[in-house]
């Protein structure tokens, strides 16, 4: 069972969506799931836009909860894929604009999804990271390249190094830096909600249709190699080091 909160609100025509899983909001497949489902299900009411937030004053999104890999049951890789290509694709094909506003670390899956939303606004203390890398295995190349310079991105996914706001910015990942993240994505989702709805939606299904798919068949050949990472010894001391704060002791 989830024990991530969403909390969704909705005032003249914007929408809210704070997802809070204490302290850091590490997430799960099932938190990620919960997510997916939600979005998909919510009814469409009267709001143009959604601002996506995390609860909490220091991190927007930890990535993933590495104590599920320690207990990694690789007959389950098929569901955890599907589960969250099903949340890359809820958000990637949202019908209405979706302003994240990052406040803090936005780390794995803190910083894919915002990488498919459509605007990206942060604060001047975020910082950028695909770090799966450091508990064995890989993630998050395709999201990053659609955002980032080609060789950022693999450095990104290479090495587990995080990018500044102030980088994400100049580079164009980045398009406002703000104190507050969340009053600035506000104030642009004010700006879309004095427009047409009609012109709105079309504009975001315009969008979605004039960029390129979503690379499901490069996303489906790194769970592949995920799968066959998880069943080595090397991944297994990877989260095992990461968990204990320790430098790992591989196998060559």
């Amino acid at each position: 069972m989830t024990d991530v909160i969403i909390d969704y609100e909705v005032e003249d025509r914007i929408g809210t969506l704070t997802l809070s899983r204490p302290p850091v909001n590490a997430m799960r497949y099932e938190d990620l799931g919960a997510l997916a489902d939600f979005l998909s299900e919510l009814p469409r009411g009267e709001e143009l836009s959604v601002v996506f937030e995390t609860a909490g004053e220091k991190t927007f999104m930890a990535g993933h909860d590495v104590n599920e890999f320690l207990d990694y049951d690789l007959e389950e890789e098929p569901a955890h894929t599907e589960t969250y290509l099903s949340l890359l694709d809820t958000v990637y094909e949202f019908p209405l604009p979706i302003i994240a506003a990052v406040d803090g670390p936005a780390v794995g899956a803190g910083c894919i999804l915002p990488s498919l939303c459509d605007i990206r606004v942060a604060s001047p203390d975020a910082h950028f990271a695909v770090t799966e890398i450091n508990v064995g295995v890989i993630g998050g190349l395709g999201p990053m390249k659609r955002v980032f310079p080609d060789g950022i991105a693999r450095r990104m996914a290479y090495t587990g190094d995080s990018v500044s706001a102030e980088r994400a910015y100049e580079v164009g990942m980045v398009e406002e830096l703000a104190d507050d993240p969340t009053a600035a994505a506000q104030a642009i989702a004010a700006d879309i909600a004095a427009k047409s709805p009609d012109a709105v939606r079309a504009a975001k299904e315009s969008a979605i249709e004039g960029q390129p798919e979503w690379p499901v068949e490069e996303y489906a050949q790194e769970r592949e190699y995920n799968a066959k990472l998880r069943a080595g010894e090397n991944a297994e001391e990877a989260a095992a080091a990461f968990l204990e704060n320790r430098d790992p002791e591989f196998e060559y």
